[in-house]
């Protein structure tokens, strides 16, 4: 009993031991122990900054701080664009008359309708010749533009009537039921055709007969432009007529047909007989003559294929 009581006082004391030096070395860690959050504020940071390390809260770098480098490039810029720009349109002249084209868009709406009023009733027109302006010294006579002179090409009309006949075939298309996306590049492509065709009969109509006039190409392309007028009117009129009516649309194409080639026949004569003091026994003339007439009834072949 004695050595059980003894060996029990033995280990207490011992527990005891081991727990104030237990105590005694966390009182010691805690004490040399500071937290970095509570570093003074102001005081210098212990701790050197590590390469590689990047502070966010710095000014950002601006290219643009410095004007003169930033005028500098600015103007090497401008000096590159100007220069593109004067090469693009050397290079672009060579091919293509701006300033000339721009003259055939010289329109506005009263020589609009007046215009679409000549092709659809060219009957009652009294004067075909076309207006002449002089020059300052430099430069000779010319044409006056479309705006000015009703009897004058444009191509504004003939650009906008190819694409509302696009359009219009395809609204016809669409009436029907029958409507298909190739419909509208078959009829691009087919009215661009017969143009092209018209044109180039036509030049080789003047070469044949030593036509000299200084008709421009763009002319040409205007006058055969003009027939997509009669053509549209003569398409929706054919979508809204019963089909026991049919005949109505053959008389509708009848009149538009000649109405353009009438038209043609008269505003091509300043280009085929330039001339008037040709005589009617100048054989050149009779041909010219019968030049017009052809080049009025082929419009009746070339609405029909665009008609149907």
């Amino acid at each position: 009993m004695y050595n059980q009581d003894q060996n029990y006082h033995y280990d207490q004391n011992n527990f005891h031991h081991r727990n104030t030096n237990t105590n005694q070395s966390y009182s010691q860690y805690s004490d040399n122990y500071q937290p970095e959050h509570n570093q003074q504020y102001g005081q210098p940071n212990p701790y050197p900054q590590q390469q590689g390390y990047t502070d966010y809260n710095a000014t950002p770098f601006n290219p643009f701080q410095n004007s003169a480098t930033a005028q500098l490039g600015v103007q090497f810029g401008q000096n590159a664009m100007d220069a593109g720009t004067k090469y693009v349109q050397q290079n672009w002249n060579r091919y293509i008359d701006i300033p000339k084209i721009k003259h055939y868009f010289n329109v506005n709406n009263k020589y609009v309708l007046n215009k679409l009023s000549l092709l659809l009733f060219p009957f009652r027109h009294k004067s075909w010749s076309r207006k002449t302006r002089h020059g300052d010294g430099t430069q000779g006579e010319s044409y006056e533009p479309p705006r000015e002179d009703i009897n004058a090409p444009d191509l504004y009309i003939p650009v906008m009537a190819f694409v509302t006949y696009i359009l219009s075939v395809g609204f016809v298309a669409g009436v029907s039921e029958s409507f298909e996306p190739k419909i509208l590049g078959v009829t691009a492509s087919k009215a661009l055709g017969v143009v092209l065709l018209e044109v180039l009969l036509l030049k080789l109509g003047c070469y044949l007969f030593s036509v000299t006039s200084d008709t421009q190409l763009l002319d040409l392309t205007s006058y055969c432009g003009y027939k997509f007028v009669g053509i549209i009117i003569t398409m929706l009129f054919k979508a809204f007529v019963p089909e026991n009516m049919y005949y109505l649309n053959w008389v509708i194409f009848s009149y538009t047909s000649l109405a353009t080639g009438f038209f043609l026949l008269r505003s091509l004569r300043y280009i085929v007989l330039p001339d008037l003091s040709m005589t009617a026994s100048n054989p050149f003339r009779k041909r010219r003559v019968n030049m017009l007439f052809g080049i009025a009834a082929l419009q009746l072949v070339s609405c029909y294929l665009l008609w149907v």
